[in-house]
């Protein structure tokens, strides 16, 4: 799991003076996550058009990625019809979540134990109901249902719209897509890869009071977030993961622990002289270093010990042509500038 300071409260004390449907990104080395703020309906398709988008523009098909949609409206509209109680719906959705898990059989319990088992039936029913995969079909199923129907009207016109941006391919309707966190009050939504091998690539949904609890201002919002662990497994198992570019030019390794500070010397001399430079923070034999040094894909390697010390100069291997040479410190900068302006 990987956790980041999340923006929303700091941006929900200037949301009032908006004017308008207000929406951001925020990326960080591990995660994505969007953000858009508005009451009308256009605004919150475009947050579950905007993560499919994302994945498209990666190379991904429908044959790639679905995105399983529900709504807690429609839920509560069901669990409301079957008569069960307000306190125990919570369980309910807790069960679904949970299906196929290791946890599910005692969810389902806690739910029976709390609503009584004559309750089985009604749960049973609601269980059933995942396996519509569109509205036609579910809303047959809901037949006998009139008020879970018109609760699920929203869902309906989402379902409606994302068709209408040629985008039905990869929406698949999902009623066991309720999400963990209490503060979802509307449509939520998950993407998987379409063989449904991996955990869940991205999810999200709406959330009505979340600003209001926060910050005071009663705002409607949808949100979503895209981690890079799954996403890049998925992307190499499609062979789409793009090559990652080397980050560093230079590597400084060192002999013996009593070259460190030369090594810090070097380091800041050709960061100094615009290179990327990376070395062993911590004590480590030669062979180890040079293989970090390969793993960074670094051009080049300075190598520095105690006799290079005392003939004021150092060992430099470029990792690439397999070659090394003895350079003195006074040309070290201009030598690695000139062999790195070679490869590129």
């Amino acid at each position: 799991l990987i956790f980041r300071q999340h923006p929303l409260p700091g941006l929900s004390d200037r949301l009032p003076n908006a004017g308008g449907p207000v929406s951001w990104v925020t990326f960080t080395d591990r995660a994505a996550g969007s953000q858009l703020e508005s009451r009308s309906k256009p605004a919150q398709r475009t947050g579950r058009s905007r993560s499919v988008d994302v994945l498209r523009e990666l190379g991904l098909t429908a044959a790639d990625f679905k995105v399983r949609l529900s709504d807690r409206r429609l839920l509560d509209g069901i669990l409301a019809s079957l008569d069960i109680l307000p306190e125990h719906r919570p369980l309910v959705m807790q069960v679904l979540d949970k299906f196929g898990r290791s946890e599910y059989a005692g969810r389902k319990q806690a739910f029976l134990d709390a609503a009584g088992a004559e309750k089985l039936a009604a749960l049973e029913l609601v269980e059933g109901l995942r396996e519509r995969r569109n509205w036609a079909e579910l809303s047959a199923a809901l037949a006998g249902y009139p008020y879970a129907i018109e609760s699920g009207r929203p869902l309906q016109h989402t379902l409606d719209a994302l068709t209408a941006m040629g985008l039905a391919e990869f929406i698949e309707l999902d009623l066991s897509i309720v999400r963990g966190l209490a503060y979802y009050t509307g449509t939520v939504f998950e993407l998987f890869d379409a063989q449904r091998t991996l955990r869940a690539i991205c999810g999200g949904g709406r959330y009505d009071t979340l600003l209001a609890n926060l910050g005071g201002v009663d705002l409607p919002a949808l949100g979503f977030g895209m981690g890079d662990v799954v996403l890049g497994e998925l992307l190499k198992e499609r062979g789409l993961r793009p090559a990652t570019p080397p980050t560093v030019d230079v590597f400084v390794a060192s002999v013996t622990p009593d070259d460190q500070p030369f090594v810090l010397a070097i380091a800041h001399q050709l960061r100094d002289a615009g290179m990327r430079v990376e070395y062993a923070f911590h004590t480590a034999g030669l062979g180890k270093q040079l293989k970090v040094a390969d793993a960074r894909g670094a051009r080049l390697a300075i190598v520095i010990g105690p006799d290079d010390r005392a003939c004021g100069e150092v060992q430099l291997k470029d990792l690439v042509a397999k070659t090394q040479v003895g350079v003195s410190l006074s040309a070290l900068a201009t030598t690695c500038r000139d062999l790195l302006s070679r490869n590129r």
